[in-house]
């Protein structure tokens, strides 16, 4: 998943059971390559319905949460990504092999316990 917070690109992604977040290392513009054996090739998405209640939204907070459930979980420690707005939280999960979106309200409880709180995203652009 690609998210731009006015120029600053953050990549996110979940594979098995790890994650992988990179900064402005993915050109959205180029053409998808390397799925020619494949009869359907993926196109770049600039849009998504899940994301628009953030869109314009000042970036207050970002988060990674460990899952750390009560009982045996095959997804347990994995890491998620928060991104905390005024009006709400943006979770990208692990949806064990895939990325899962999850939106929350602002203050609610979180169940994964805080593995780590890292400064602002725009202090990122510093290295």
């Amino acid at each position: 998943m690609v998210l731009d917070f006015d120029g600053l690109q953050v990549e996110v992604c979940h594979s098995k059971l790890e994650l992988s977040i990179g900064w402005d290392t993915i050109d959205t513009a180029a053409t998808i390559t390397g799925w020619e054996w494949f009869e359907l090739t993926p196109q770049w998405s600039h849009s998504d319905e899940r994301l628009a209640r953030f869109a314009g939204q000042e970036l207050r907070e970002v988060a990674l949460l460990e899952w750390r459930p009560a009982d045996r979980d095959l997804a347990a420690g994995t890491v998620a990504v928060e991104f905390a707005f005024a009006e709400g939280c943006l979770r990208i999960v692990n949806g064990l092999d895939e990325n899962r979106i999850v939106q929350t309200e602002v203050n609610q409880l979180r169940r994964p316990m805080l593995f780590a709180v890292l400064s602002a995203l725009a202090s990122a652009r510093g290295g």
